[in-house]
């Protein structure tokens, strides 16, 4: 793992933290109440299945800067250009909670485009929808049934512009305690892991 210092197009310095593997990337936006070392386990995963990550701090979080507080979706915008700029591809976002809210605001309200995005258990972001078509893809929900956020990532699904692939678990976690749990955990990081060959498989067909 390294360190990163991005800088946001408004001038706000974020700390990432870079896991290094191959030409594919997944940039890791955490939820409210957690920081980029939330996705530590997971990005281990990732480096196993051949892909890179960048797990960022959005702004006011950890040691990146506060800047105005609010605009995350430029903290996002500034990973992507990152990793755009070393030829990431396939290139998919990873949002949990507020994360995947802003996920879907970073592509709705920006120039940006990318090959796929993983929300694991959106705590909002189904009104940007109409505003992403062409921005991506495939998308990749997953969620827990019965959730306080449930209805919100089916409202994103009914919306979605593009390909969706959706799977729901039984119960109430949320987000990033629907990864970590220890009976949740191995099923929503191979549906990771299956989606993630998906976008893969699919870019090199493309390319042939």
């Amino acid at each position: 793992m390294n360190d990163l210092r991005i800088e946001t197009a408004d001038h706000v310095t974020i700390e990432a933290d870079w896991y290094p593997a191959s030409q594919p990337c997944c940039i890791l936006a955490h939820g409210k109440a957690y920081e980029k070392g939330a996705w530590q386990d997971l990005a281990g995963h990732l480096q196993d299945w051949g892909w890179s990550s960048i797990a960022v701090n959005f702004r006011g979080y950890g040691a990146s800067e506060r800047g105005d507080g609010t605009s995350f979706d430029q903290d996002l915008v500034a990973a992507i250009n990152y990793a755009s700029a070393r030829q990431a591809k396939p290139l998919v976002l990873l949002g949990a909670s507020m994360g995947g809210a802003v996920v879907l605001k970073a592509l709705a309200t920006s120039e940006t485009s990318i090959d796929a995005a993983v929300l694991l258990s959106p705590a909002g972001g189904a009104e940007y929808m109409a505003a992403v078509a062409g921005k991506i893809s495939s998308l990749q929900l997953l969620f827990s049934r019965n959730e306080e956020y449930a209805a919100i990532a089916r409202d994103i699904a009914l919306r979605s512009p593009c390909l969706t692939w959706l799977r729901q678990w039984p119960g109430i976690l949320h987000a990033h305690r629907l990864l970590d749990d220890p009976h949740t955990g191995s099923a929503v990081r191979e549906c990771i892991h299956s989606y993630l060959d998906f976008c893969r498989q699919s870019l090199n067909s493309e390319e042939m």
